[in-house]
């Protein structure tokens, strides 16, 4: 027991950590966190009715709302087990979200992505690993 403090020795030593297991399906709850991520920064019109000043601010919270999207996409995973296939329209759908992340008008790319959730299995490892890359790409985050 040479070299742990009290702490240690009180609690039995070093603990190892266990492997977290590999599931089969993203929870409820984690999919309803992705999707409640963007619902407040979803529009089409990217603000088109507000003031410029405003739509420059509603349009920065929809890119930070993407950057929160994108960790908790990351953490939930990919879907073992898909219940439906993907669509032809879902390379339109990603199509989308990249002009809209190109033209930097974060809350189209938001309603987008919502889109694309709700029409297709987006937790599928292609779909899912896509999304990621395009989110990487055009928001800089790694």
């Amino acid at each position: 027991m040479k070299g742990m403090n009290i702490v240690q020795r009180l609690f039995g030593g070093r603990k190892k950590r266990q492997k977290e297991p590999e599931r089969e399906q993203p929870t409820n709850m984690e999919l309803f966190r992705l999707y409640t991520v963007l619902t407040n920064h979803d529009d089409w019109w990217n603000a088109k009715d507000c003031e410029p000043p405003e739509r420059r601010r509603k349009n920065l919270e929809a890119k930070a709302a993407l950057h929160s999207y994108y960790k908790q996409l990351v953490k939930v995973g990919t879907s073992k087990k898909v219940d439906k296939e993907a669509t032809e329209l879902y390379k339109k759908n990603m199509k989308d979200i990249e002009i809209a992340l190109q033209d930097e008008k974060y809350m189209r790319a938001c309603y987008e992505i919502i889109n694309l959730m709700y029409y297709e299995p987006f937790m599928r490892k292609d779909i899912h690993s896509e999304l990621r890359s395009l989110l990487e790409r055009n928001l800089g985050v790694t």
